[in-house]
């Protein structure tokens, strides 16, 4: 016998609800892994840009005492508002009279490394 319209239970099955978690379960792994390829590159390009906001403090030190020796120590990136995470690392060996190599780093990319130099080239390298 037909149950009457009022008295039929409305519902989902458990075959709808598991589809519904696949679906959700699959998209969830394409879009995971593109949003952690998104975050690193903001990282990369937060350190870059950190290193040509230094490269403009080097390039105005050298206009005012024409060297670039004694750049780190006089300046030493104190007072350099820098990203988060983003550090720089400098050796005065690397400062001489008309070149520099300052070093940047991001707290979350283990193992990588960014340099500036006086020609303002930024790459992916360790000072030599």
């Amino acid at each position: 016998m037909k149950k009457p319209e009022s008295a039929r239970q409305e519902g989902f099955t458990l075959i709808e609800l598991l589809i519904v978690v696949i679906i959700i379960g699959v998209l969830a792994a394409i879009a995971i892994p593109a949003f952690l390829n998104q975050r690193e590159g903001a990282q990369e390009t937060a350190v870059r840009s950190d290193l040509r906001n230094v490269a403009v403090d080097a390039e105005l030190f050298f206009a005012a005492h024409r060297t670039y020796s004694g750049f780190q120590s006089d300046a030493s990136f104190v007072g350099f508002k820098n990203s988060a995470d983003v550090s720089f690392a400098a050796d005065p060996a690397d400062f001489t009279v008309s070149d520099y190599c300052i070093e940047g780093s991001h707290a979350e990319i283990a193992g990588r490394t960014w340099r500036v130099t006086a020609d303002g080239g930024i790459a992916e390298a360790p000072c030599p």
